[in-house]
């Protein structure tokens, strides 16, 4: 039986140790989207945000189809382990609401 393909969304934050870290989280964030967006991979869209209070917040969303059970992808799940060296992350799987 075939699973049907769902666009579900990963939203990984981070909130930096270090004040310091910030250029590296950027600067690993952007290329993490860079490659996700490039042509064979069009049916992905990547979202790196900045909190506006909070100095040291960082979130990339990842909304992407999968058939994975627990949906999240291997790519987040390496990204969420590199940033758990310079913050404490949390990755989350969201599912699109329609109103």
């Amino acid at each position: 039986m075939k699973q049907k393909t769902e666009d579900l969304i990963e939203m990984i934050t981070v909130r930096l140790y270090n004040i310091g870290d910030a250029h590296v989280v950027h600067e690993m964030l952007k290329e993490i989207a860079e490659k996700v967006q490039q042509p064979a991979s069009s049916n992905r869209f990547v979202r790196l945000c900045k909190s506006e209070q909070v100095e040291n917040d960082w979130a990339i969303y990842l909304q992407h189809p999968t058939t994975e059970k627990n949906g999240k992808t291997d790519l987040a799940i390496s990204l969420a382990e590199m940033l758990r060296n310079v913050g404490l992350v949390n990755h989350t799987i969201w599912k699109p609401f329609e109103i």
